[in-house]
């Protein structure tokens, strides 16, 4: 029998909300704001291939960290359903400064049981983490076990591996020079970004896209441990195709210890540092 739930839950809009489909489903959802030119859209009524069809024509385009009054106003939300605690889980702080509202306002609403967790992560990882956080509350762990479990043990693992093919994005974001850019369009090469514990770098330069697939597809079978089970969630930019055909790929690796999901479109807040066709896989072993 499953233990009934005494935390409540609140995310900011970066992880999607796909989750409340089948966990947490009273979830409070806090907002980020996408700034184009003077013009704001709060996140998700611009889809990722508007996003980028503003920056190809050189609009400017950045984001804007939700206001703490709106996780306040998420806290109270969530203690009103009656739950004894809340934990919030935000995009990592190094891709945003939404932990700062989140914090700030736990400060001012002065509840010790509102728990604040940097994720060091985002989109499909911050589902894997709320998919574990779910598991540890229904084993009967407290709030703070939980949250500590999630922190110390599950999130650290986390790796988000990403290619890209619009390489002017990061030219923009100072990832690359022009040069590269420009030597990199004609060889073909196709720069694989690694995001984990909130840094973002230049992993590898692969030429071409079956050179790609290999590089992925050899980081889940590196990941893999006996006895351990990974979870590889796909996810994309603005293009499904070549993420369906990674999950394909990885597909091929027939072992009972790794479970694919198709993530969906990264968050708007992620795209903006991606480009056109950009697409990756988050691995993470079940803990």
């Amino acid at each position: 029998m499953k233990n009934k739930r005494t935390v409540g839950i609140v995310v900011d809009s970066t992880c999607g909300n796909l989750f409340k489909e089948t966990i947490f489903k009273d979830a409070s959802i806090v907002p980020l704001t996408m700034l184009v030119d003077e013009a704001s859209y709060v996140d998700g009524t611009l889809s990722n291939s508007q996003l980028l069809e503003y920056m190809h024509k050189n609009h400017k385009v950045t984001t804007s960290q939700p206001a703490p009054d709106l996780f306040i106003e998420a806290y109270k939300e969530q203690l009103a359903l009656g739950y004894e605690s809340v934990i919030c889980l935000v995009i990592s702080g190094g891709l945003s400064g939404t932990i700062n509202s989140a914090t700030l306002a736990k400060t001012i609403l002065g509840n010790d049981n509102v728990i604040v967790i940097d994720t060091q992560t985002v989109g499909p990882g911050v589902a894997f983490l709320l998919e574990r956080l779910n598991q540890y509350l229904e084993d009967g762990l407290t709030a703070k076990e939980a949250a500590e479990k999630l922190m110390n043990k599950q999130a650290v693992n986390g790796q988000l591996l990403f290619s890209v093919d619009h390489l002017g994005t990061l030219v923009k974001g100072g990832r690359l020079t022009k040069l590269e850019a420009l030597i990199g369009n004609i060889l073909k090469i196709k720069p694989i970004l690694k995001f984990e514990s909130s840094k973002l770098t230049v992993e590898k330069k692969a030429r071409g896209t079956e050179a790609v697939f290999k590089y992925l597809v050899g980081e889940v079978k590196k990941a893999l441990t006996a006895g351990v089970k990974i979870v590889a969630k796909v996810v994309f930019v603005d293009d499904p195709v070549p993420a369906k055909e990674l999950i394909h790929e990885l597909a091929q690796i027939e072992v009972e210890n790794l479970e694919i999901e198709l993530y969906g479109a990264i968050s708007p807040v992620v795209a903006t540092h991606l480009g056109y066709r950009g697409m990756g896989i988050y691995i993470n072993q079940v803990i």
